[in-house]
C-alpha cells in the first residue's frame, strides 16, 4: 500500500483504537468519477485518439475531425457544464433536456457558421456534433436525482464499514475469550 492510501490507527477515548481511512480515497473517488474526464475524453475523440492499454492516447484517424481553434472553441462551451458542481447537484430530467438541448445549438451554430475555418468536413458534421453532446447528457444524467452525489455518499460509508468491520474482527486472543471471533 502506498503511503497515501495505508490506514491509520488512532485512539478513541473509550473505545481502544479505531481505523481511520486517509483523506486521499475520498479524492481517489472524486477523481474518478470527475467530469473533466469526460471533456478530455472528447477532445481527444474529435481529435482522432483513444487510448491504448496502457494508458497512452494514440492516434486512430489520419486526420482529427476538428482544427485546435475549433477544438478550443466547443471545449469551452463543454467546461461550462460538465464540473463537479454540475454532476453533484441535483437535475431533473427537465432541466438536463433543456440544458442539452441549449448545448446542442450552441455547438450547431458555432459549426454551422464555421465549419470551413474549423476544417470540419460536411460528412463529419453530425458527427462531431455527437461526439460533443451525447457524453455530456450521459455525464448530466448523473446529476438525474442527485445519483452521483447519493453514488459518492454510499461509497464512502461502504468504505468506513468496511474499515470499521475489518478493525473488528481482529480482536486476537482476547476477544475470543470474550466470545468473539478468532
Amino acid at each position: 500500500m502506498s503511503e497515501e492510501t495505508e490506514l491509520q490507527s488512532t485512539p478513541v477515548m473509550g473505545y481502544g483504537y479505531q481505523q481511520q481511512y486517509n483523506e486521499s480515497m475520498d479524492s481517489d473517488l472524486l477523481k474518478q468519477a470527475d467530469p473533466v474526464n469526460v471533456a478530455n475524453n472528447i477532445k481527444h475523440a474529435l481529435l482522432g485518439e483513444e487510448m491504448n492499454e496502457e494508458g497512452v492516447w494514440i492516434k486512430v484517424r489520419e486526420k482529427p475531425l476538428i482544427n485546435d481553434e475549433g477544438l478550443a472553441s466547443v471545449l469551452v462551451d463543454i467546461r461550462e457544464l460538465l464540473n463537479q458542481n454540475t454532476t453533484l447537484s441535483h437535475l431533473e430530467e427537465d432541466k438536463i433536456g433543456l440544458i442539452t438541448i441549449s448545448l446542442s445549438d450552441a455547438i450547431l451554430g458555432k459549426i454551422s457558421m464555421k465549419y470551413k475555418e474549423w476544417k470540419i468536413a460536411k460528412a463529419e458534421l453530425t458527427t462531431v456534433h455527437d461526439c460533443i453532446v451525447k457524453p455530456v447528457y450521459i455525464a448530466l444524467r448523473r446529476a438525474y436525482r442527485m445519483n452521483e452525489k447519493n453514488w459518492f455518499k454510499k461509497s464512502i460509508a461502504s468504505t468506513e464499514s468496511k474499515m470499521v468491520g475489518a478493525s473488528r474482527e481482529k480482536k486476537g486472543f482476547m476477544g475470543f475469550l470474550k466470545g468473539g471471533k478468532q
